[in-house]
């Protein structure tokens, strides 16, 4: 019996397709710290069942917004982006899923009424934030 020559490769990327693939579990309580330009900022970040997300330490309130498995660097969904919309303000996290917890891939902002979401820089690039429990 002759096997097709690109038999061997199809069966390659099944076999990665059904490896690599997205299934983790998000939703938790994580625990990060933020060095920026006007000092450091102790981060508790909570993702709900529901998809809704809390923080609490980088204003001086508990900010309300929501989270979704997202592409983080590459084209499964290894990670998730997390948003929250004030009255003149947008912010979005892209953490990328690591054993520990999330890595902070990319922190962006911008004024609303304006279309591009510009990156904020860390004194301190890609903090972890720690899963509790």
């Amino acid at each position: 019996m002759r096997v097709h020559p690109l038999c061997p490769l199809l069966l390659g990327t099944v076999a990665l397709t059904f490896s690599c693939s997205s299934d983790f579990t998000a939703e938790g309580i994580y625990r990060g710290k933020l060095v920026m330009v006007d000092g450091n900022k102790n981060v508790k970040l909570e993702l709900l069942t529901d998809n809704t997300a809390r923080m609490r330490g980088l204003f001086d309130c508990i900010v309300k917004g929501a989270w979704e498995k997202e592409a983080v660097g590459g084209f499964t969904k290894n990670g998730v982006w997390v948003s929250f919309d004030f009255p003149e303000f947008r912010i979005l996290m892209k953490m990328k899923k690591v054993e520990e917890g999330f890595i902070l891939s990319d922190l962006s902002g911008r004024i609303n009424g304006r279309t591009i979401l510009r990156s904020l820089t860390l004194k301190e690039e890609k903090p972890l934030f720690r899963r509790e429990g």
